[in-house]
């Protein structure tokens, strides 16, 4: 599977409003989306690209360096045109080890693209 767009909440109760926001950004690039999942699939979770799940030796959501790691890196071999990742406080902290990390500019706070 190759996705543009990738997303990611550790957060079970937020994973599939960001894996929405994901399909409609990869709507709006014409291209496809995924969701991103460390550790185990979130319940319930649907998203229109399917789902990544990522497995680490230990826990990666345990641990914001692990996740941002195995972020990045899937971002790295699947390529991608955006990262959404849920607005959480883990999440913020990922996101901007992944934004370091890739080298890439990050915006906070549900800021809007149009």
């Amino acid at each position: 599977m190759t996705a543009d767009v990738l997303s990611y909440s550790e957060s079970p109760d937020l994973a599939g409003e960001v894996a929405a926001a994901g399909a409609e950004v990869a709507r709006a690039l014409g291209t496809e989306a995924a969701a991103l999942e460390l550790d185990e699939l979130s319940p319930g979770l649907r998203s229109e690209g399917g789902a990544i799940l990522v497995k680490g030796a230990r826990t990666l959501e345990s641990d914001a360096d692990a996740a941002a790691a195995a972020v990045v890196e899937v971002a790295k071999a699947r390529g991608f045109r955006a990262l959404l990742v849920g607005e959480t406080r883990f999440g913020t902290v990922v996101a901007a080890k992944a934004a370091a990390r890739l080298r890439v500019g990050s915006l906070g706070k549900g800021k809007r693209l149009r």
